[in-house]
């Protein structure tokens, strides 16, 4: 159509193919770690150190060990029992039990759709990271539109973006959160922050920290348009509502994880050094950083990206301080987690790529509100510059999947 061309529209034919490229590219990555006889377990990553403290029902069903094993070991543990009615069976088997019960979203619906055998389950939770991946795409997708050019970039770089594909690779709770968090501002975009409410609850029982993305994109601006596509303006108790669905049931499970786990707060050992000093930890990735590529460690190899990627996330960081929009619900679901930047700890950023996980809604806030620049002149220079600043690391989380081995 002449209209569409001139718009910059890319055919349906073109959109068909970039999406079935971006599709075969990670469910192929994600079959190639199947294991026969043991399923999508490999990408749980269980480690031998644990093998004789895991639950019973764990040690009874086979399942892929790695030499190093990584946190969705204890996630899937939990998915064995969410109702955490074997308080010291999990307190043997889990390095954190209260810290990785708090996010029961995925442990509890990978034990729904895995009907309670052992098995199952654990190959339920395996999957549902690439799952929510295919929820990440139509969304992105369909708040992308029209997708021309600059619109499909965008939808490439956070769909194969190092956090997500992180969070795929390590069967983990941050790309499910995000998924959820990102339908809850779009709820809330188009006039319907109840229904927000509810998936920003999800959000936060997926991983805790979710819920202050949640809270801040749903909490009511007086005065405000919540520039809905429908023109409706929610009033200030129907936000307020909203709000309130969202952290409530967080908080209520967080307390019920309390009585269980009695005197875990503040004594999870899975928390510990994930905060600190304001830069002082990323700061310190970058001087061990150098220090190994002196020593020869690749240019090419994760010492050599890490310095792209620290750059690259406080890019993202810095470009929603110095364009603030407060009335934007993807800026104010995005602000918590460029603020949780800085305070960042040195257990996440040991790999880069963890810290990509845990920023990953300020990625999908970046993308999103710098498309907005992108779409209308897509000749200017200076936002491709924040663009591909911003996101040229994750070319090593694609690198780092593709030649992960099992």
């Amino acid at each position: 159509m002449p209209g569409a061309a001139s718009k910059g529209l890319l055919s349906r034919p073109v959109l068909a193919l970039w999406v079935a490229a971006l599709v075969v590219l990670v469910f192929g990555l994600v079959a190639a770690r199947y294991v026969p006889g043991e399923g999508f377990t490999a990408l749980i990553q269980f480690e031998p150190a644990f093998a004789d403290r895991a639950l019973p029902a764990l040690r009874a069903t086979p399942h892929h060990l790695r030499a190093s094993g990584y946190d969705g070991q204890f996630y899937a543990q939990v998915a064995l029992d969410p109702g955490l009615r074997d308080p010291k069976a999990f307190q043997k088997a889990l390095d954190a039990p209260a810290y990785r019960a708090r996010r029961i979203l995925l442990p509890a619906l990978a034990w729904v759709l895995g009907g309670g055998e052992t098995a199952r389950v654990l190959n339920v939770y395996a999957l549902l990271n690439p799952l929510f991946w295919l929820g990440f795409l139509a969304l992105l997708l369909r708040a992308c539109r029209p997708l021309t050019l600059p619109a499909m970039l965008c939808v490439t770089a956070l769909a194969l973006s190092g956090g997500a594909l992180e969070s795929i690779r390590l069967a983990l709770t941050d790309l499910p959160a995000t998924v959820l968090l990102l339908a809850a501002a779009l709820l809330a975009l188009r006039g319907a922050p109840l229904r927000g409410g509810l998936l920003g609850a999800l959000a936060g029982l997926a991983r805790d920290t979710a819920a202050a993305g949640a809270g801040r994109a749903l909490l009511p601006i007086p005065g405000q348009g919540q520039e809905p596509s429908s023109g409706k303006k929610p009033s200030l108790l129907r936000s307020a509502g909203s709000l309130a669905l969202a952290v409530v049931p967080v908080i209520a499970w967080a307390l019920w994880v309390g009585h269980v786990f009695p005197g875990s707060i503040g004594q999870d050992r899975g928390a510990q050094d994930n905060f600190g000093f304001p830069l002082a930890a990323a700061w310190g990735r970058l001087l061990a950083a150098w220090h190994l590529l002196q020593a020869g460690a690749p240019l090419w190899g994760q010492e050599g990206f890490a310095f792209a990627a620290i750059a690259g996330l406080h890019l993202q960081a810095l470009y929603l301080f110095l364009k603030p929009r407060p009335r934007a619900v993807l800026w104010r679901m995005g602000l918590p987690f460029a603020l949780l930047l800085w305070f960042l700890g040195p257990a996440v950023w040991n790999s880069y790529l963890a810290a990509a996980r845990a920023l990953l809604p300020m990625t999908v806030a970046f993308n999103l509100l710098l498309l907005e620049e992108l779409r209308p002149a897509p000749s200017r220079w200076k936002p491709w510059a924040w663009f591909i600043a911003g996101n040229g690391f994750s070319v090593f989380g694609v690198i780092k999947f593709c030649t992960y081995a099992s």
